[in-house]
């Protein structure tokens, strides 16, 4: 079968309801930072302050923190779906260094290596929407040029 039949197939296969069950999928982010103050970055940027009381409730129960006392050491294993670490907090492996001056590089870091969940993060997480949006709308554009 030809590549554009093979596109076409699944196109013509794809279910919203997939997609609604992507971004209703649960969702959990841990933290791990070496400092408060690099907790208190990670999370403004995740939750930041123009979020309403209710939705910064919401945010708040898809973030944890992977070891809850300062230099405790991490259970295994870990509840979370993805783990973003501070400098200076190790390198777990599988977890996503958060750049305090680019944190953007971090959203791009994570949806390249864990597409699935671009439509979770979307739906719950304020800096993702944008990033996973644009490209959801490149792939069907993209796609649709292949027509």
């Amino acid at each position: 079968m030809s590549w554009t039949k093979q596109l076409k197939s699944a196109i013509a296969h794809l279910n919203p309801n997939e997609a609604r069950q992507d971004s209703e999928r649960p969702l959990r982010i841990g933290l791990q930072a070496a400092t408060e103050l690099s907790y208190f970055h990670m999370e403004s940027f995740l939750a930041p302050d123009n979020l309403s009381a209710g939705r910064r409730i919401e945010v708040e129960r898809v973030l944890g923190r992977v070891a809850p006392e300062l230099g405790a050491v991490p259970a295994k294993p870990h509840p979370y779906d993805i783990e973003i670490h501070s400098e200076g907090a190790g390198s777990p492996a599988g977890s996503f260094l958060f750049s305090f001056s680019r944190p953007e590089d971090t959203v791009r870091q994570i949806l390249d290596a864990k597409p699935d969940f671009a439509l979770a993060l979307a739906r719950n997480v304020a800096p993702f929407r944008r990033p996973a949006i644009g490209r959801i709308v490149h792939t069907v554009a993209r796609e649709n040029a292949l027509f």
